[in-house]
């Protein structure tokens, strides 16, 4: 009589990888993630399935590498167009968790089912299995090295958001959020009709910091007021520009038309 192995190794790899994927959903290591999330995209979903559904003993090791990444493809795929439908939408750590979730629960399946583990594993290589082997451990490892080089290269957009909007009948809100990644700081000069009527000659700002100031809005016709941003680290280049015109032909209604430029950065 054959007893059940109720903790095989393979489930054992699979468990670990899901949860460590899960765990690095909410820790940024970059190169570890890049090199837990191929194996817990690409191989360990399909493989706590077929463990599920068929005997280990049935498949050789190359084929059971092959049915691993196909079926795993496949329930990436599908977790990510239900995830799509959901209010979580298709984003990293949902979707990094939902997949995770979905690991465990099938291995955990298969442990509590007592699906059996081949007592050793078959390696009849025949000529074509070898070459799929390789097939498949090739486009892994392509897969890792871009991920990796991907991580390591990715850089998240930084800028400086600026508005200026109305804020009653005579005044304007103007304002300055810092998105740049690291604690910055900027000169502001208020202009209206090019004669300088207020300025603020070091605003530091940490990241994600907001400032604000209430300036008076110009009333005559055609007039405009202009608030020019420059960086610390070029003092004397414009960095954004915001702009408020009173048309000339309609300032007797008191209407009012705020207009916005931003020069780019190299």
């Amino acid at each position: 009589m054959q007893h059940r192995n109720l903790h095989p190794i393979d489930l054992s790899i699979v468990i670990g990888l899901a949860l460590l994927s899960g765990v690095l959903a909410f820790v940024t290591v970059p190169v570890l993630s890049a090199v837990v999330a191929v194996p817990a995209i690409l191989c360990a979903p399909g493989y706590a399935l077929l463990r599920l559904l068929l005997p280990a003993d049935r498949f050789s090791l190359p084929e059971r590498g092959i049915f691993a990444v196909g079926l795993s493809i496949a329930l990436t795929i599908l977790t990510g167009l239900v995830l799509n439908t959901t209010p979580w939408g298709l984003r990293v750590v949902p979707f990094t968790l939902a997949l995770s979730a979905i690991t465990l629960a099938i291995a955990g399946l298969a442990l509590l089912l007592g699906t059996p583990a081949p007592a050793r594993p078959k390696l009849d290589l025949r000529r074509n299995h070898l070459v799929l082997f390789v097939g498949a451990a090739l486009l892994v490892i392509v897969a890792l090295v871009i991920s990796v080089q991907g991580v390591q290269t990715y850089q998240t957009a930084q800028f400086t958001q600026t508005w200026l909007l109305s804020a009653d009948s005579t005044h304007l809100t103007f304002g300055l959020q810092n998105e740049e990644g690291h604690a910055d700081t900027y000169k502001v000069v208020v202009m209206v009709n090019g004669v300088v009527v207020q300025h603020w000659d070091a605003v530091t700002l940490a990241d994600q910091q907001q400032w604000q100031q209430v300036l008076a809005k110009p009333t005559r016709a055609g007039a405009h007021l202009t608030v020019t941003i420059y960086r610390s680290e070029a003092p004397k280049t414009v960095y954004r520009t915001v702009t408020f015109n009173v048309p000339a032909t309609t300032a007797r209604q008191g209407a009012v038309v705020v207009s916005a430029a931003a020069t780019t950065r190299t």
